[in-house]
């Protein structure tokens, strides 16, 4: 990991896929550059207020914001491939903004000010992962909360709910397990109260059990290829690897049994091209194994120490922060791990090894040349040169080691006098303060249970106070809204009786209009009737005069014919006139009966209308008679009313005033009260601050002890981390021996090849002598044998080349081991910087002790300050419990003063109501007789009435029978006239 952080400039480079930044006083996370490829940020212990700055993060998996200021949870939409979240030790307050992360498995919300627990709704369903919830040391209340909200968590194993109020509630763990079925474990215990060790995360665990995976497949695939290729090499190196102790005796044995079939292979020509390619592949790709595995061990123990650098600057750290090398010196099963994992290293080395010796024999064409062995010879020595150079260079660095040991040692002794001599100290006098703060707080908190009840005590006093007074303004308001409601009944009753009045004028006056127009109707008639009898009168009259104008003489035949043929035309004329007369006075006689008919009826349901009328009249006026002696009442009513509500009125501005003063002086004494108890209250808050201090001061105590045992734990760590350096110190020293003797052996078998060669040589001269004469003779076979030369001289340049690059690959190789010397050298340069860092990090601690000391006086000093005010308020209660005191007894004499005055009205009230009860039954007894004195005048006007009808239907009889006579009179007059005519007629 690359990372350049300046404080000056605020300034961050980042090339890699992990961050971590903890104490920088980071306070807005805009300011900070982050790559779109992370995997993990660390942001532990800063001043981040806000969530912000953290869009584009797809790939972020380890996300740690805690010890900041953050106070609400947002800006993690984007997050999505987000697995763990550390938010602990934070100031949040609601549980929000968790809805996009469907990967989250585990989440720490713990040492917060959490009391809402909606949030967790969001994470409902099949879709969301979350399988581990710490919510511990937070404000959590109520049971029903937490299963409401943690029910639909379909994944929940491990939930921490220690430290909240909850945890202190009955029978709380059945009710969690029974409503959460896949619930596991609740506080580190599961259903039975054993132990139970949950998952916690730790970052990049599984890219490391990856990373081994792939390297242990890939020496177990080099391994099986070399054993295929070459059995008996790789039996040989079992056997070493299983008993390393018999490997020196049995090397001899090797080394003979390896030179007789470098000899038996010499012989056969046969091995061909491809293995020697196959020899290189192997060498090289186990060379690449060796380098890649020396690297992940260096970046290894480079992010060990960046994280032990960590962990002393910062001792809040998680368990997200340790590293697998932290966690194999804690459990024995990662240092057999670790040691499994030095055995196969160990395996490779030999490995490497193993193939360089079996290259050196396989190569049966390189032996026949001197001059090639003598190279050889010259590189194997400078090899073995180097190896002593760095077997001196690994003894310094042991040596070193040794010392920087000695160093840390007493260092770490001095440090643990020193410290423990101040923890002790430091623990005495807390705890003598802690017990001083109880005392006084105990004190305190009597003194203010003595104040609260007296505040009971009076604030029932008031209570009772300010329901008398209100049943008080309640009697008077009910007088007061029986008052107006008497007054709206008057006022009502008085409108409905002129509303009656006006009913009943009017209804007169229709009935006077249907008399009027009734008589003039009967007039009418009258005079038709007499205009009839004249109209018939003057008839006559005209009659007798045609008759006297033409009197003819009657004898005369030509005038009684006329006087027939009239006297039959007439009498056919007065014939179909009587029959018409006769049928119209038959139509007139029965609309006569029908008029008679609908004139009686008018006359019955006038008769009728007007006896209700006369009811309804006499109703009404003994109504409005009874009213007006009811008006006449209540008036008197009301004058007595109103005395009586003016005499109640002063009562009650007396009774006003003195409650009015009565309750000023009880908020005077209740402000005086509440001053106290704001006094007290704050006075409880300070303590309550000092407490706070108090538990803040004990975490530092804690986080000390948790600082010292880190430095413990590392410098245990350093010890076994140099153990496990001196065993491979060890275990390399025995291979680089090992491959020493190899060599030599080698040399020797070499040496002894060249020997005999030279002698074959010097044979093949002296025969070459003796035969000159045979090969001057046999040209022909001298040819052919050059024709061989030529063809040897080719294939000796064929295989010079073949050395000249397995001389390159060589040197390549030597350069590379150079490389690692030098990484070796860098390795030691990192160990000196981590001593001084180590120093660096002791005097931080003693300034920090210092500091330590000068707020601990400083708080000595508060505390006597604090002290002094606590005197000061004490002689403050009892100067105000005595001024309380003088008050009660006021209020005691007021109140009983007031409970008189109220039984005094209480009888005036009764009295009232006794007299108020009397004037009502005497009014009730005047309403009585009025109602039966309006009866009998009414019985009186229906007599009248009666009588008045009966007169009205004798005018009309005598109508109706002079109707009748004339109607007889005109009828036999009409008879006359038919005598008339038909006596003329039987004389003509």
């Amino acid at each position: 990991m690359d990372i350049d952080y300046n404080h000056n400039n605020d300034q961050i480079n980042i090339n890699s896929s992990d961050i971590s930044l903890m104490g920088h006083g980071i306070k807005n996370l805009d300011e900070i550059l982050l790559n779109k490829n992370l995997n993990s940020i660390n942001f532990h212990s800063n001043e981040i207020e806000r969530i912000n700055g953290l869009q584009g993060l797809i790939n972020l998996t380890h996300l740690d914001l805690s010890s900041n200021n953050i106070t609400r949870i947002q800006g993690l939409e984007s997050l999505i491939s987000l697995t763990t979240l550390n938010l602990s030790s934070n100031k949040i307050v609601v549980v929000e903004g968790l809805f996009s992360l469907k990967k989250l498995t585990w989440l720490n919300l713990s040492y917060n000010k959490i009391e809402y627990l909606q949030g967790f709704q969001d994470l409902w369903g099949n879709e969301f992962n979350l399988n581990i919830i710490q919510i511990h040391g937070n404000h959590i209340d109520s049971l029903d909360d937490v299963i409401k909200y943690m029910n639909g968590l379909s994944r929940l194993e491990h939930l921490t709910l220690r430290e909240n109020p909850i945890s202190k509630t009955y029978d709380y763990r059945l009710k969690l397990f029974n409503h959460l079925r896949r619930l596991t474990s609740l506080d580190g215990l599961d259903k039975h109260g054993n132990k139970h060790i949950s998952s916690q995360p730790l970052n990049g665990i599984e890219q490391y059990i990856h990373l081994s995976n792939q390297t242990k497949d890939q020496l177990i695939d080099s391994s099986n290829s070399l054993s295929d290729q070459y059995p008996k090499i790789a039996a040989a190196l079992n056997s070493f690897r299983y008993n390393p102790r018999e490997f020196q005796s049995s090397t001899t044995s090797t080394t003979n049994d390896i030179h007789n079939e470098s000899c038996s292979e010499l012989d056969n020509d046969s091995i061909s091209h491809h293995r020697k390619k196959d020899v290189k592949e192997t060498r090289k790709r186990l060379l690449t194994d060796d380098k890649h595995s020396v690297e992940s061990q260096l970046s290894d123990i480079e992010t060990d120490s960046i994280k032990n650098k960590n962990s002393q600057s910062n001792p809040k750290t998680n368990h997200k922060q340790s590293t697998p090398r932290q966690k194999s010196m804690k459990n024995k099963n990662h240092s057999s791990l670790s040691n499994i994992c030095s055995n196969e290293l160990m395996e490779e080395q030999t490995g490497r090894f193993s193939i360089n010796y079996d290259r050196n024999l396989l190569n049966p064409r390189r032996e026949r040349d001197c001059d090639e062995f003598n190279e050889n010879n010259k590189f194997y020595l400078s090899i073995s040169n180097e190896l002593d150079s760095e077997r001196n260079k690994r003894y310094q660095a042991e040596q070193q080691i040794k010392q920087l040991n000695l160093i840390i040692n007493q260092l770490k002794q001095k440090g643990s006098k020193t410290n423990g001599n101040l923890i002790e100290e430091l623990n005495d006098k807390h705890k003598q303060l802690l017990n001083d703060e109880k005392s006084k707080f105990r004190d305190l908190t009597s003194i203010v249970d003595d104040y609260k009840k007296r505040l009971q005590t009076t604030e029932d006093q008031l209570c009772s106070y300010k329901k008398a007074q209100e049943t008080n303004l309640q009697l008077i308001k009910t007088l007061e809204n029986n008052l107006t409601k008497s007054d709206t009944e008057n006022h009502q009753l008085k409108i409905n009786q002129n509303e009656k009045v006006k009913r009943l004028e009017d209804e007169n006056h229709k009935v006077k209009y249907e008399n009027d127009s009734l008589e003039k109707e009967l007039s009418r008639v009258k005079e038709q009737l007499r205009q009839c009898q004249e109209l018939c009168t003057n008839k006559d009259i005209q009659h007798k005069q045609e008759v006297d104008k033409c009197r003819i003489d009657l004898q005369s035949n030509e005038v009684q014919f006329y006087i027939k043929q009239e006297i039959q035309r007439k009498e056919d004329f007065f014939q179909n006139q009587s029959k018409i007369q006769q049928e119209k006075l038959e139509s007139l006689a029965l609309e006569y009966k029908k008029l008679e008919n609908e004139f009686r009826d008018a006359l019955k349901i006038e008769q009728r209308r007007y006896i209700d009328l006369l009811k309804t009249n006499e109703i009404l006026r003994q109504e409005n008679e009874l009213f007006q002696s009811s008006s006449t009442n209540t008036k008197q009513n009301q004058e007595s009313d109103k005395k009586i509500m003016n005499d109640l009125m002063m009562l009650v501005r007396e009774q006003k005033t003195r409650l009015q003063e009565k309750s000023k002086t009880n908020e005077n004494v209740l402000n005086e009260n509440k001053n106290l108890k704001m006094k007290l209250e704050k006075a409880v808050e300070e303590l309550r601050k000092i407490r706070e201090q108090i538990l803040l001061l004990q975490k530092e105590r804690k986080e000390i002890n948790a600082r010292f045992q880190a430095h413990e734990s590392i410098l245990s760590a350093l010890k076994e981390e140099k153990k496990l350096w001196t065993q491979e110190l060890t275990h390399q020293g025995v291979s680089l021996a090992q491959d020493r003797g190899r060599l030599e052996s080698t040399i020797e078998i070499l040496n002894s090849e060249i020997s005999t060669l030279k002698k074959q040589l010097d044979k093949q001269v002296d025969t070459s002598k003796i035969k000159q004469t045979i090969i001057e003779s046999q040209l022909d076979t001298i040819q052919k044998l050059k024709d061989g030369i030529v063809e040897r001289d080719e294939t000796i340049k064929k295989t010079r080349e073949e050395f000249l690059l397995d001389k390159k690959e060589f040197e390549k190789q030597i350069q590379e081991e150079q490389m690692v010397n030098q990484e070796l050298q860098d390795k030691y340069d990192n160990a000196c910087e981590k001593k001084d860092s180590l120093k660096s990090n002791f005097n931080l601690l003693q300034q920090e002790l210092e500091k330590t000391k000068s707020d601990y006086n400083a708080l000595t000093k508060k505390w006597k300050e604090k002290s002094d005010l606590i005197n000061e308020l004490d002689n403050k209660i009892r100067r105000a419990s005595e001024t309380y005191q003088i008050n009660e007894k006021k209020l005691s004499d007021e109140n009983n003063r007031l409970m008189q005055i109220q039984k005094e009205l209480e009888a005036k009230v009764h009295e009232r109501d006794d007299d108020f009860r009397r004037q009502f039954e005497v009014i009730e007894h005047g309403h009585r007789q009025t109602i039966n004195e309006i009866k009998k005048a009414y019985e009186d006007k229906l007599e009248q009435s009666q009588s008045r009808i009966n007169q009205i239907e004798d005018e009309m009889r005598l109508i109706l029978n002079e109707t009748n006579q004339q109607k007889l009179k005109w009828q036999q007059r009409i008879k006359h006239l038919n005598h008339f005519i038909n006596d003329l007629q039987q004389n003509n």
